[in-house]
């Protein structure tokens, strides 16, 4: 009788079931750990450092001018700012090739530059006055108008006012409103101005002594007595002249005759002395009437004189009266 050998084959798998489970256990274990302790079974890749594009940077933009044309200096003024501000964007070279260019011109309002020689460097309204030093500009009557533009230019600016005769012959009052920059001087002024008539006397007397402050102002007393002293300054009845209020005397006049004179001598052909009412100038001004001989006709008349007193200073000029 064949005999028959019992199964074992799940008797052996039984037997190594409690290792496979713990084979299962330990990795399940580490696989925990792992995720525990951060790390990743996949490779990490390294990240790569940002890349910082560089972007155009926008030009400042032009300040628009809100100013009116009809208030001459403070237009001037913005003119002038602008023209600091375009030199402070675009440069030395931009800038002085910029007011060469009709581009720049504002109807009868332009800028002009001047370099640190006080040569004229751009002036796109008359370019033949380009490399032209600007003292030989001058106003009606020989007025030193562009030396005082060298000498009186500062980074807080100077007013400079000077007649000069209009393009239909007509004398102008006009407005120049200068800054000195960075080396350079910039200027602007419209080349129409109010007309200044002779025939209004009072008014072209008090312009005249304005203009004798002005150059005083700018470019100092030397300055001032030098043209004064000068028969140059004469402009047919008109003249200006200088007292020092500390001595009393005349320093300034065409004619040298009355200069450094004493004071007591300021009697008029009537015996009127009217040297207390000269002295007596105020700053706000004053008129003072006397009769004296007017060098443009030789005849005694009754002069008209506008006295005002600045700095220490009396700057006066003065009308004849028609006998």
């Amino acid at each position: 009788m064949m005999s028959l050998t019992p199964y074992t084959a799940p008797r052996r798998i039984a037997q190594h079931i409690p290792v496979l489970a713990l084979l299962l256990v330990l990795t399940a274990a580490a696989i925990l750990l792992a995720s525990c302790s951060g790390e990743s079974p996949e490779p990490t890749v390294e990240s790569e450092p940002d890349v910082v594009v560089a972007t155009a940077t926008a030009e400042p933009e032009e300040a628009e001018i809100t100013v009116s044309k009809d208030q001459p200096l403070a237009y001037a003024q913005a003119l002038v700012q602008q023209a600091i501000d375009r030199h402070a964007r675009d440069g030395r070279e931009e800038v002085i090739a910029f007011y060469n260019s009709d581009e720049s011109l504002d109807g009868d309002w332009h800028v002009f530059v001047l370099d640190e020689g006080g040569y004229i460097v751009s002036m796109a309204a008359f370019p033949s006055w380009v490399g032209v030093h600007d003292s030989e500009f001058k106003g009606h009557n020989h007025y030193p108008a562009g030396q005082m533009v060298i000498d009186g230019a500062s980074p807080e600016g100077i007013q400079i006012d000077y007649l000069a005769a209009g393009f239909l012959g007509r004398v102008e009052l006009k407005h120049l409103w200068v800054v000195e920059h960075d080396g350079l001087i910039f200027g602007s002024s419209s080349w129409s101005g109010g007309e200044r008539s002779k025939s209004d006397q009072p008014q072209y007397t008090q312009d005249t002594v304005r203009l004798a402050i002005g150059l005083y102002e700018a470019s100092g007393l030397p300055a001032a007595l030098e043209y004064y002293n000068s028969v140059d300054s004469v402009d047919e009845q008109w003249y200006a002249f200088i007292v020092d209020t500390e001595s009393g005397r005349t320093i300034g006049h065409f004619n040298p005759d009355l200069r450094d004179r004493d004071p007591a001598l300021r009697v008029d052909s009537t015996g009127y002395f009217y040297g207390d009412d000269l002295l007596g100038a105020t700053e706000d001004g004053s008129w003072i009437q006397y009769v004296i001989t007017n060098p443009d006709s030789g005849e005694e008349q009754l002069k008209h004189t506008w006295a005002v007193l600045h700095d220490g200073y009396i700057f006066a000029s003065g009308w004849y009266e028609e006998s």
